[in-house]
């Protein structure tokens, strides 16, 4: 009588695994992580099928990839160092590596991590860049991706983020509550969903409790850079009538105002109040400290990092989008 075939569906049965799971396994995809990689080896060893999979007999432990790339656009803002430093704690817990990617996702950024991705050594991607529905979909094609801060609206792919929206409104909620009127908003670049619902709160704020809106107070910049934002706060603040608040959609932008307003001879708060975003430490370093919007921020990179790994080890797994808290934290800056 002939043997029946093994199929992948027996594999998958045995080890008690989609089919999927036995089908990258197979082909060597790299997408599997070590213990499920071991169940699907001892199923087919146990059905007697043919292959070449070999487990490392010095660790016990599969040749399956440990290796997580964690892509940033710029490691130099104190705020991305904090989720990295996150995102690595719960890697070294789960047993695995992080490589740092420092670079923005255009098309030869995105060629790169792509071309990284397909390594074997690669078990997946953490992306705080900005991207594309369609750059996203080709990122996920070749590995697992966890967005981290950044998302794109509409997507089933897992993410880990703030209500910026949100955040931004209780922020100039604040300013308002002081009575001030004439708010300046200093943003940084529009790629980002960060920048973009912020900017939407900011200006359906204002034209909700009637106040000004001004071309001239609305500063877009093309990076979190703290002397772009000096140069240009130096333009503002030094006119004839300069708003009486400014909102900053980060503490780096925010520590520029300070600067600039110090050198324009405008008190804090009682000529120009103002409010930051990140809480990194120079909020709380520099004189006046600085009321900022708090964000989880080694939080958002420790359970992106989780939200990788359960995907790794279950790709099947329910789909989850999260949304930490923030919190306003007032210090001198408002404090009249």
């Amino acid at each position: 009588m002939e043997k029946r075939k093994i199929r992948i569906q027996d594999i998958a049965q045995q080890a008690g695994v989609s089919n999927a799971t036995v089908s990258r396994v197979l082909n060597n995809q790299g997408l599997v992580n070590g213990e499920t990689y071991r169940k699907v080896l001892d199923a087919m060893n146990a059905l007697g099928y043919p292959h070449t999979l070999r487990v490392s007999t010095s660790s016990g432990k599969s040749s399956s990839p440990d290796l997580i790339i964690l892509s940033l656009p710029a490691i130099s803002n104190p705020f991305y160092y904090e989720i990295a430093v996150g995102a690595q704690n719960a890697a070294k817990r789960f047993g695995y590596r992080v490589l740092i990617s420092n670079s923005p996702l255009d098309a030869d950024g995105l060629e790169q991590l792509t071309a990284l991705a397909k390594s074997n050594a690669v078990a997946g991607v953490i992306s705080l860049n900005s991207m594309t529905s369609a750059t996203l979909e080709r990122l996920c094609a070749v590995t697992h991706v966890i967005q981290c801060c950044e998302y794109c609206d509409g997507s089933n792919v897992p993410f880990v983020s703030i209500n910026d929206y949100q955040a931004t409104r209780t922020a100039l909620a604040h300013l308002y509550s002081h009575g001030r009127k004439d708010i300046a908003l200093i943003n940084g670049p529009l790629g980002f969903k960060y920048a973009r619902h912020r900017q939407a709160a900011y200006l359906d704020f204002l034209q909700e409790n009637r106040l000004p809106i001004r071309e001239d107070w609305i500063i877009q910049l093309s990076s979190v850079d703290f002397s772009i934002a000096v140069a240009s706060l130096t333009q503002l603040l030094s006119r004839p009538n300069p708003p009486d608040a400014i909102f900053a959609i980060s503490d780096v932008f925010a520590v520029a105002a300070v600067k600039v307003a110090k050198k324009c001879g405008l008190r804090i708060p009682q000529d120009l109040m103002i409010v930051g975003f990140d809480n990194i430490d120079v909020s709380y370093m520099f004189e006046p400290t600085i009321t900022t919007v708090n964000q989880p921020k080694q939080q958002l990179g420790y359970m992106a990092c989780e939200l990788l790994v359960e995907q790794i080890s279950n790709p099947e797994a329910p789909l989850k989008q999260l949304f930490l808290d923030t919190e306003l934290i007032v210090r001198e800056s408002t404090t009249d």
